[in-house]
């Protein structure tokens, strides 16, 4: 039979590491930004009262939705969740002084 899959310290340094690599000029990370940069909805949410909303679910520790939110401070709320209370943890921790995520 296989173990109960783990979310604990070794998975969180191994989430890390991949979003290290995400957060190259050419990652997947940049390359979203530079598409929500380029689309409407910033524009929208800027020339509005009302902010566009991010919602990233299994977000693990906390990426991408911290970079989104520091990103955009007054354009984006962004909300992120998973499964994992570790990953949760994590990612409450990575938004402390980030005001836009939840």
């Amino acid at each position: 039979t296989n173990p109960e899959p783990k979310f604990d310290h070794e998975m969180a340094e191994l989430y890390q590491r991949v979003a290290n690599n995400h957060y190259h000029e050419a990652g997947p990370w940049n390359l979203m930004l530079q598409t929500i940069q380029k689309s409407d909805i910033v524009a929208k949410s800027s020339s509005s009262s009302s902010p566009f909303k991010v919602l990233d679910l299994a977000s693990g520790h906390g990426e991408p939705s911290a970079t989104i939110a520091k990103t955009f401070p007054s354009q984006a709320i962004v909300t992120s969740t998973d499964y994992s209370e570790e990953m949760v943890a994590l990612a409450v921790e990575r938004s402390r002084d980030i005001p836009n995520m939840t």
